[in-house]
């Protein structure tokens, strides 16, 4: 039952990051200071747009391995609550880190032009 549960929400956790990205990706987003991997920084609306989608094709592709990674519990027979919250708390962190590290690099370049 804990497989299922942790398959469940990981599961559920990278499609809802992929959702959040496709808008960013396919340019759909005008710039602003609320929704985008990285605030409105840039002052020119073509760079918003080509930084946004380059973090949203990573956040696509991070987001993807979640989900293919999530059926991993399903194979495994005996799966604990523990393991379970263990599992949804990496796959959680796997986003995060993958969030955190596209915003550094895209600010650090920012600050280097």
């Amino acid at each position: 039952m804990h497989n299922i549960i942790a398959t469940s929400v990981t599961l559920l956790l990278g499609i809802l990051f992929v959702g959040v990205s496709l808008p960013l990706y396919y340019e759909k987003i005008k710039p602003n200071y609320f929704y985008g991997i990285i605030p409105n920084i840039y002052e020119c609306d073509s760079d918003w747009y080509a930084k946004n989608k380059r973090g949203a094709k990573k956040m696509i592709v991070i987001s993807t391995v979640v989900c293919l990674i999530s059926f991993i519990p399903l194979l495994i027979p005996e799966f604990s609550a523990t393991t379970a919250a263990i599992w949804i708390t990496a796959s959680s962190f796997a986003i995060v880190i993958s969030l955190l590290h596209t915003f550094i690099t895209e600010w650090i370049y920012k600050r280097s032009l």
